[in-house]
């Protein structure tokens, strides 16, 4: 009987300890941490910070020939900038907040942490001319991405050759190309399919002129945004992984993450949904 009551009270503290690890924005969002957004993906662009403070890392580009294949790196490391106020959870094909951390929000000038699907291109070269796969669309004085949270086309890029204009606040992409940023870039599909007015819009990788913060996206130099414009393939389900390290150490097992080397963790989850804190193992599923 003795046991039988340490034993209770063992498992107790640790689901104790496992909630205050994970945070309330965890258990309302146990979907995110129960599947595997990268299951599907062959192909993954994994950008790494060292805190949610971050605002620069590193971009990293992985292959593998099936789902069930390990991944192998692609080229050499890159240097990224980041949001000038951090990283914060986004909504992505991981859900929304997963651990405590801050959140992206509308002008928080964060980069979204979580995995996005990577399906569109843009840039100042027609598709043809790069021999882009991804769906592409060439920058002109006429595109437009609407950050006007009323409009319907709030966080999507839009040309008014063939819209009617319902925002009163967009960013004019072919400005920021002809200033040398969105020369080439990628959609983030952050807060995509079904947006949610005040969650952030807007969200590229795109080139930089620089070691500059900038608003939430990602930059680097602008040779290698073509290079990965060019290698990316839809047939392959590209996704952006974008961690800071602690939440990488959380996730690399349960979401089939490549390896890479980061600081120790105060908290990991495994493939089969165990959760370990410090020396104590309790069960998520």
């Amino acid at each position: 009987m003795l046991k039988k009551t340490r034993l209770i009270t063992i498992v107790v503290i640790c689901s104790a300890l496992m909630f205050l690890a994970i945070g309330s924005h965890a258990i309302q969002n146990v979907q995110g941490w129960m599947t595997n957004p990268t299951a599907k993906a062959t192909q993954m662009l994994l950008v790494t910070a060292k805190d949610w403070t971050s605002t620069v890392g590193t971009l990293q580009r992985f292959e593998r020939a099936t789902p069930s294949k390990s991944w192998n790196k692609v080229g050499d490391k890159i240097d990224v900038n980041l949001g000038e106020n951090g990283m914060g959870w986004g909504v992505g094909l991981h859900g929304t907040s997963l651990t405590p951390g801050p959140r992206v929000l509308e002008g928080s000038k964060m980069t979204p942490v979580g995995v996005f699907a990577i399906t569109q291109a843009f840039g100042k070269e027609s598709g043809v001319e790069l021999g882009v796969k991804l769906a592409y669309k060439q920058i002109t004085e006429t595109v437009f991405c609407p950050d006007d949270m009323k409009s319907k086309f709030y966080n999507s890029l839009v040309d008014t050759k063939d819209t009617q204009k319902d925002w009163n606040s967009a960013e004019d992409m072919s400005e920021y190309m002809n200033a040398g940023f969105y020369t080439y870039g990628l959609i983030v599909n952050h807060n995509y399919d079904k947006p949610i007015a005040g969650r952030g819009s807007c969200f590229f990788l795109h080139a930089s002129l620089g070691a500059v913060p900038t608003a939430g996206c990602t930059s680097f130099t602008p040779n290698l945004v073509k290079e990965v414009i060019i290698w990316l393939d839809p047939q392959k389900n590209p996704v952006l992984v974008q961690l800071t390290e602690s939440v990488y150490a959380q996730f690399k097992g349960r979401w089939q993450l490549p390896k890479i080397e980061v600081s120790a963790p105060l908290l990991t989850v495994s493939k089969n949904g165990s959760v370990k804190v410090g020396g104590s193992v309790a069960k998520l599923n």
